[in-house]
């Protein structure tokens, strides 16, 4: 109980910041392994199944809201990408990171030669993943290669 206690308040301390400049509170949405894509990710009952459905959430959220993805723990095989930076930015990618288990979240890529996750739009922030690239491509790609890709102002930790 005290790790996850020790969770929701990190997160709560995490998330608080996110009310400043007149955004409120981050819509979150929610990541496990039995969860279902067709599911709105709301809520752990109704968890997505996969990391890039979290994300495109958080794309149709546009750029007036942000929004956190909490991925559960478990191992998850995809190529990731941020939404844009003219679709949302500042928005959060957390891991529950290692449990009582001894359970992390571990994302490793589903394709040869590209990177694991690639963070196309500003403030974004990356934290408490393992992450795996099985090739010389880059495990987090920070894409600042156009004007709808701008990766400025991210930050990356716990990974």
């Amino acid at each position: 109980m005290g790790a996850v206690f020790r969770w929701v308040k990190y997160i709560y301390e995490w998330c608080k910041d996110f009310a400043v400049g007149g955004l409120g509170y981050p819509t979150e949405y929610h990541v496990s392994k039995d969860g279902n894509d067709d599911n709105n990710g709301l809520s752990w009952s109704k968890a997505f199944l996969t990391i890039q459905a979290g994300l495109d959430a958080v794309g149709a959220l546009g750029l007036t809201k942000r929004g956190v993805v909490n991925v559960a723990p478990g191992s998850y095989t995809e190529s990731l990408n941020t939404p844009l930076d003219t679709v949302a930015r500042y928005g959060k990618l957390v891991g529950a990171g290692l449990t009582e288990k001894g359970e992390d979240v571990v994302i490793t890529s589903a394709a040869v030669g590209v990177a694991t996750i690639t963070v196309r739009a500003r403030g974004w922030r990356i934290s408490n993943l393992m992450i795996n690239c099985p090739t010389a491509e880059a495990g987090i790609k920070l894409d600042n290669t156009s004007d709808d890709c701008n990766a400025s102002y991210s930050e990356i930790d716990h990974c």
